[in-house]
């Protein structure tokens, strides 16, 4: 009789788990029915906690019961155990939950993967009263954050059949009980007139002079988004939709027209350059300097005279323009950017324009990391031609041959540095 009992018991277990998948994961994927409205029940789907007092038959049974729901998208059973009797405090509004608590966790974990509901529950069992389970349960929307419902419960189990079959039917009540409600929803976006959203619908909507428009969105429902408009900062953030009507107000950051460059040249010689931005601070066109009056050098030992000494000063200005544009919109805190600059050299003794190089041509590549709105910093890499010179000259006073961490190019008529960096500060304005 026993024997059979556990047959009967085994095929209804292979019956039901149709419907689950696994203790710890998502138990069954349905595919949602097409939202009509408002009103329209639609899959329901939770996130488990179990006590440590729980046993894994329990949890098991528990997870069987719960994939028999009607209307059931997924369960999903948290991988933690909480701690029996974990705290949390009842006031007026909603349940006062511990911030490090697995329950908080799992609340969090929820809402950003679009479930409905978060289940904790606790069992203990009574040894002195024939085996009898008792059993505490908290239902949670994970929209509000509210407790929906609480409960207590206990029941003997005289076999592992009374167990899958009977014990959870007041939870299982409950449960059936809860309405996941979504349906059409509409959501207002206040904005700066123009501004171009992408996210929140498959393609981009943009906002009219009014500086609102109205998006149709399934609600509930959690949502990332982005947010750009000529001449403001681009924004990114996450929204969600617990009711209808609702409204989204974006705030946004006029970008910057200016900035100042603190460089430093192959860390020895210093370059001041104010840059004009242009289209919210993709590109710009600049102006500025580089000075070799007062540098640092690291003199080797064939070193001699002037070029001995770790200061070194050139009578030589390098007035220019520079044009440039980043290759990443201004949500990328690292933007990589091109960029080119034409130099008239100076040389200051003769006060003139210098004789072996009237000028100078940079093309480079570089990164920008942006530490804060108003604050970056940035390292670039790229060559120096000189047209138009005495190369020959160039190479000799150089040192007639090429050294680290340059090397060059020449002929009578033109020079070729290989790799000049760059590295420093910008300052938004």
């Amino acid at each position: 009789m026993g024997m059979l009992k556990r047959f009967w018991v085994l095929m209804w277990l292979c019956c039901s788990s149709l419907a689950v998948y696994a203790q710890t994961g998502p138990l069954g994927e349905l595919s949602e029915p097409p939202v009509t409205g408002m009103n329209q029940g639609v899959l329901r789907s939770f996130v488990v906690l179990c006590s440590d007092t729980m046993e894994n038959l329990w949890v098991s049974s528990l997870l069987q019961t719960m994939g028999r729901l009607p209307r059931l998208r997924e369960v999903y059973l948290w991988s933690q155990r909480f701690p029996s009797q974990e705290p949390a405090v009842q006031n007026d509004t909603a349940i006062a939950i511990m911030p490090d608590s697995e329950l908080a966790k799992a609340l969090r974990w929820a809402a950003l993967h679009d479930f409905s509901f978060v289940l904790s529950v606790e069992g203990q069992q009574d040894p002195a009263n024939n085996g009898t389970i008792q059993i505490q349960f908290r239902v949670f929307s994970v929209l509000s954050g509210r407790e929906l419902h609480a409960g207590t419960f206990q029941d003997g189990v005289f076999s592992e059949q009374d167990l899958y079959q009977t014990f959870w039917l007041p939870l299982s009540a409950v449960l059936d009980s809860l309405e996941a409600q979504k349906g059409q929803g509409a959501l207002t976006v206040h904005a700066v007139p123009g501004t171009r959203i992408s996210g929140l619908t498959e393609k981009p909507v943009s906002v009219d002079q009014s500086g609102e428009t109205v998006i149709p969105l399934i609600v509930p429902g959690t949502y990332s988004y982005r947010a750009s408009a000529p001449g403001y900062r681009g924004r990114e953030g996450i929204y969600t939709m617990a009711e209808s009507p609702a409204e989204l107000f974006i705030e946004q950051e006029r970008v910057s027209k200016w900035l100042i460059e603190l460089g430093s040249l192959m860390g020895q010689f210093g370059e001041l350059w104010a840059h004009r931005l242009l289209f919210n601070e993709q590109y710009w066109i600049g102006f500025g300097l580089q000075e070799y009056w007062i540098g640092t050098y690291f003199p080797s030992p064939d070193d001699r005279g002037r070029y001995s000494y770790p200061v070194v000063s050139l009578p030589l200005l390098q007035p220019g323009i520079t044009i440039g544009g980043r290759l990443a919109d201004d949500l990328h805190f690292l933007r990589p950017y091109l960029a080119a600059t034409f130099m008239l050299r100076l040389n200051t003794s003769l006060l003139r324009l210098d004789p072996a190089a009237a000028m100078v041509v940079e093309g480079k590549g570089g990164l920008e990391w942006k530490l804060a709105p108003g604050f970056a910093v940035f390292f670039d890499l790229g060559a120096s031609f000189y047209p138009f010179c005495n190369g020959i000259y160039l190479a000799a006073s150089r040192g007639g041959e090429s050294r680290a961490p340059s090397t060059y190019l020449f002929s009578e008529s033109w020079y070729l540095e290989i790799p000049v960096y760059r590295l420093g500060m910008r300052f938004f304005l």
